[in-house]
């Protein structure tokens, strides 16, 4: 039977997975077409520091088909340093893959907890990495004024692509520290400062935010 020789090796920081030297691939015949027989021989050894890390930490102890995916995903021990460091929930094992796999780092999460943010659960920080909510976006935010707000309305409002420069425009305009539900309002409506300035001129008194609403849903183009 004629075959070749066919690497088998992968190694991250949590395992590894290889054979001593090469596997002999024997040419397929019409009886036997599986994809994986080059890799038949493979063994996969996962780390047992990382393991012991993960329970001394609370997340548990993987399966070997969990402990395999986090050797492919290449997991690392630093993210759940962070996490322990941070004060951020413990995740499980799947939740660890999640972040993994949104390439979440500790360097990341300490930013995060810098900026006085902890997510309340592991899913709300798997939101923030998915929206590019950053510790940079959310300094933004702080400059003008908007700082300590709570994760799910940081989620929104970047959701929204509402912006420090959208709600400074409000502020200069006379509309000064809207609340970000109202924020929200606004942004999904299409409610600029341009639309307002070209609704209601340069009067001094500014209609309130609900007859922006009116004038944005009902075509009114003048607020008398």
């Amino acid at each position: 039977m004629r075959g070749s020789d066919v690497p088998c090796l992968a190694v991250s920081e949590y395992g590894n997975v290889k054979t001593g030297g090469r596997t002999r691939e024997p040419t397929p015949s019409p009886a036997i077409r599986r994809r994986d027989a080059p890799f038949r021989n493979c063994a996969f050894t996962a780390d047992p520091g990382f393991t012991q890390a993960l329970v001394a930490r609370g997340i548990g102890r993987p399966s070997r088909e969990q402990a395999f995916a986090l050797m492919a995903i290449d997991a690392r021990r630093e993210v759940v340093d962070a996490l322990a460091q941070a004060r951020f929930p413990t995740p499980t094992i799947d939740e660890l893959m999640a972040l993994t796999a949104l390439q979440v780092t500790g360097q990341y999460v300490n930013g995060l907890a810098r900026a006085g943010y902890r997510p309340p659960s592991i899913h709300s920080l798997v939101e923030f990495k998915a929206l590019a909510i950053t510790p940079e976006w959310i300094g933004g935010f702080v400059r003008i004024g908007y700082g300590n707000l709570p994760p799910e309305e940081l989620v929104q409002l970047k959701a929204l692509d509402v912006t420090p420069e959208f709600i400074a425009g409000f502020d200069r305009i006379g509309y000064r520290r809207l609340p970000v539900p109202t924020l929200i309002q606004l942004k999904a409506l299409d409610i600029s400062p341009e639309f307002v300035r070209s609704a209601v001129g340069h009067r001094a008194t500014l209609p309130p935010v609900n007859e922006l609403v009116q004038m944005k849903m009902f075509g009114k183009r003048r607020w008398r």
